[in-house]
């Protein structure tokens, strides 16, 4: 029986959301929202970069990933996604099951720092866990 690591399969998923209807998707091949059917224009100016880190505790839960508190869909755990955005601040937030203890990362997107890339992880707590968001260079990423 061939066995891979997880990692061996994953790939970076650029996170899309409809400027139209709102609605929060993967982008797989074509910007067209699954929804209203309208082409949803890409940010070309820069992103942000999530990467999850494995944790077999959380494995069942995806994080919700929120930006300026608005909904940008799940992380899976070891998922690494995408989300171009334009030039401007943005709070980060993140939440798992019940799990709403997380320390907000604000960032800027400008022209001289692009891009921005994040781990996301599981700090285990006696009483309750605590989401930790920690901003890391490129070269922290994970590497498909």
């Amino acid at each position: 029986m061939i066995t891979r690591k997880r990692r061996d399969i994953m790939a970076i998923t650029t996170r899309l959301k409809c400027d139209k209807c709102g609605e929060v998707f993967d982008m797989k091949g074509s910007n067209t929202c699954p929804k209203c059917k309208q082409a949803v224009n890409i940010p070309q100016d820069g992103g942000l970069r999530i990467y999850r880190k494995g944790n077999p505790a959380g494995a069942a839960v995806g994080y919700g990933v929120y930006l300026n508190q608005q909904p940008y869909g799940h992380v899976a755990n070891c998922g690494d996604v995408m989300i171009p955005l334009a030039l401007g601040k943005y709070t980060l937030t993140m939440t798992c099951g019940m799990t709403r203890n997380c320390t907000p990362l604000a960032f800027e997107i400008t022209n001289e720092n692009p891009f921005i890339f994040v781990k996301g992880s599981l700090k285990m707590g006696f009483w309750s866990n605590t989401i930790m968001i920690e901003k890391v260079k490129e070269s922290d990423m994970p590497k498909y």
